[in-house]
């Protein structure tokens, strides 16, 4: 009787013991919770005449972005971090949907229906512009596009100055002086004398005198005077901007069992290189076979994802890309 109570005793301590330290185990091994599953895609457009930014959802789950749900969507551009508010409240991403982000005076508003986007909508800063989807609930990021969008005719710094000067000063003086003085003199003299004596004489002394005297003297002067003065400068100053890039070196094994996008079902070479701005964001899509899934994902060495379901597309973003940074996959 005591073997059988001594039995009994043991299996009620091994059940307590494995009881115990299932629970203490399996609380450490819980699953991570992961953030909202999503394949979007931003763009810059033109509407209508109207400058706008469309989110299209491409796949994945629904995503309320108010009062049902955590999710904002934030853009950040040259004039500061804004967060885009939904029209009307209580909107709820699904797939298929296209959003439009419009500014205003008031900030940037988000709405799927096109009778709803404002009149007049403002015109984007320009330059880098980067629209982010945040889970805001764990501060973790969904989604995020760094879209370059053109500079406003009305922010562009342009100095031209036409200066256009003609002065014409012509003057012409004639002072024209003719003067002739001809002055003739004629002079004619003849004394005949005539005188009969024994010696007959005959004396005859015709003289003539001609003086002439012509001076003339003629005086032109002319004196033009033209002064011309044109003066023209143009001056145009551009502001470039440089922007430097790094590279994102996208891996994943076995190369058989799945691949990487930027946008499937579009395919990466494995190991290739994605060339992005340096500061921005980039989304990468590992999309596994049927039968497999993504088991991790490292980035520089570090893993930062564990564990999908099979035939789950999982995507990470790196963020804040100052260096080049390498991005591996595995499926199984």
């Amino acid at each position: 009787m005591s073997a059988l109570l001594g039995v009994i005793l043991m299996i009620a301590l091994v059940v307590s013991l494995t009881g115990i330290l299932s629970g203490f185990f399996l609380g450490f091994m819980m699953p991570v919770q992961k953030t909202v599953y999503l394949i979007a895609d931003a763009q810059y457009s033109q509407k209508n005449g109207s400058p706008l930014i469309t989110l299209s959802h491409q796949g994945g789950e629904a995503l309320p972005l108010s009062g049902l749900g955590p999710a904002s969507i934030q853009v950040v551009s040259s004039s500061g971090s804004q967060t885009a508010q939904p029209d009307p409240s209580g909107l709820v991403w699904k797939p298929g949907m296209t959003l439009y982000i419009a500014r205003t005076s008031a900030g940037y508003t988000v709405t799927n229906d096109v009778n709803r986007i404002p009149a007049s909508p403002l015109e984007f800063p320009g330059g880098q512009t980067i629209v982010s989807i945040v889970d805001s609930s764990n501060t973790m990021l969904i989604y995020s596009k760094t879209l370059q969008i053109p500079v406003p005719l009305s922010n562009v710094t342009t100095s031209q100055t036409v200066a256009y000067s003609l002065v014409s000063n012509s003057t012409t003086t004639t002072i024209p002086s003719s003067t002739s003085t001809p002055t003739p003199t004629a002079t004619v003299s003849e004394v005949p004398t005539s005188s009969v004596t024994a010696s007959p004489t005959a004396t005859q002394s015709p003289v003539e005198t001609t003086n002439t005297t012509a001076s003339p003297t003629a005086t032109s002067t002319s004196v033009p005077t033209t002064n011309t003065t044109a003066t023209l400068t143009t001056t145009t100053t551009p502001t470039p901007t440089a922007i430097s890039t790094r590279t994102i070196t996208v891996i994943w094994s076995p190369s058989a069992s799945g691949y990487g996008s930027l946008s499937p079902p579009t395919k990466l070479a494995n190991s290739a290189e994605v060339i992005v701005p340096r500061g921005s964001s980039k989304t990468i899509y590992y999309v596994p076979n049927a039968n497999v899934s993504v088991r991790t994902i490292t980035l520089d060495g570090t893993k930062v994802y564990t564990g999908s379901s099979i035939g789950t597309t999982v995507s990470y973003t790196v963020t804040n890309i100052v260096e080049d940074r390498t991005l591996i996959a595995t499926f199984g």
